[in-house]
């Protein structure tokens, strides 16, 4: 049986796609999601940019070199796991996890976990929250107690309005059938 984070995993390397570095993207240089400006000493970086020192610096080609690499893969896995997915599944659980986890790897966590606070106190929840980012137990509680798929749609709707938000500035609206393809995911029911 696959786990959640596998399964949601699998669903952010689908979004993230390879090797990216588009000019006007904030999140820079990135391979499979990670990005360099976040994640500079991250160790995927000397597979990348061994790759590129052999003169494979267009985005098709260092993925043809790379998008096989076990290791790369693994380091992929092991950033996202560590850095993203533990501290969320401290407080967090089930689909709520995945949606939270997914989005904190596009806009980072402290942004995700903003987003959930801000779904949690919308109606009909109301739990009357700081959005402040800060995971802990108040919004731990909140989202424990509220219904799971009350707390998605809220969820979806704050991180669609924040990503057209975003998009109201002209070099960062190519990205946004993206964003709000992602913002619509919702992790299937039998992945919690």
């Amino acid at each position: 049986m696959t786990s959640l984070f596998d399964q949601t995993l699998a669903h952010v390397l689908e979004m993230e796609g390879l090797y990216a570095n588009v000019p006007g993207d904030s999140g820079g240089e990135t391979w499979r999601g990670v990005s360099r400006a976040s994640n500079p000493s991250w160790e995927g970086w000397r597979i990348v940019d061994a790759v590129k020192a052999q003169g494979f610096i267009k985005a098709a080609a260092v993925n043809r070199s790379l998008e096989g690499s076990a290791e790369l893969n693994r380091l992929v896995a092991d950033v996202y796991r560590e850095k993203y997915w533990a501290p969320l599944a401290k407080w967090l659980e089930g689909r709520v996890l995945a949606k939270v986890f997914d989005t904190g790897v596009n806009m980072g966590v402290g942004t995700a976990v903003r987003l959930l606070q801000q779904a949690l106190n919308h109606a009909p929840i109301g739990a009357a929250l700081a959005l402040d980012g800060a995971l802990g137990p108040k919004t731990q509680a909140a989202a424990k107690a509220a219904p799971e798929d009350r707390v998605l749609e809220n969820y979806r709707q704050a991180q669609s309005s924040r990503y057209l938000s975003l998009a109201e500035k002209p070099s960062q609206r190519k990205f946004l059938a993206g964003w709000l393809r992602r913002a619509a995911w919702l992790p299937p029911k039998e992945s919690a």
